[in-house]
């Protein structure tokens, strides 16, 4: 029942001609709650409704953005089911089109998943470490064999 409510909510937010931004603003908190459902069907119904709402002037994009779903929508293209990347996609590059508020949002969640992703801060500290121990063994070492320090590693 979930899934076909959220397949005709999402075809109300297409709608052609599009529905009229007042009338479609009550449905952002359900769209905020589905959007983290563990149904993909479900999942991917709701990220086309916020595309379809977020396609247009900076207005319409507004109100997407106001909902607080950026974050989430920018996990999702990390999901590991490639149906539901397109639509989160769709979201965001809807998203970037507004004003520099907007963008930017997008811009400081990625980064920032991107760099939990790419280095964990438990792994950090580490890495900062060995590095560090690297660069005295090889400043060490130059030193007693050529009596300077040569930079290149």
């Amino acid at each position: 029942m979930l899934r076909n409510a959220t397949w005709t909510l999402s075809n109300f937010c297409r709608g052609n001609p599009q529905p009229v931004l007042e009338q479609v603003k009550p449905t952002l908190p359900a769209l905020q709650h589905l959007v983290h459902s563990n149904d993909e069907e479900v999942l991917i119904d709701a990220c086309w409704a916020l595309s379809y709402l977020s396609d247009g002037i900076i207005d319409k994009i507004q109100v997407v953005f106001d909902v607080g779903v950026c974050k989430h929508l920018v996990e999702l293209l990390f999901h590991p089911s490639p149906s539901v990347l397109i639509p989160p996609l769709c979201t965001i590059g809807n998203i970037v089109t507004g004003d520099d508020l907007q963008t930017q949002s997008i811009i400081s969640h990625g980064t920032s998943l991107i760099i939990e992703l790419v280095d964990p801060p438990s792994q950090k500290e580490h890495q900062e470490e060995n590095l560090l121990d690297h660069l005295e063994h090889h400043y060490w070492e130059q030193r007693s064999n050529t009596g300077h320090f040569d930079v290149r590693l």
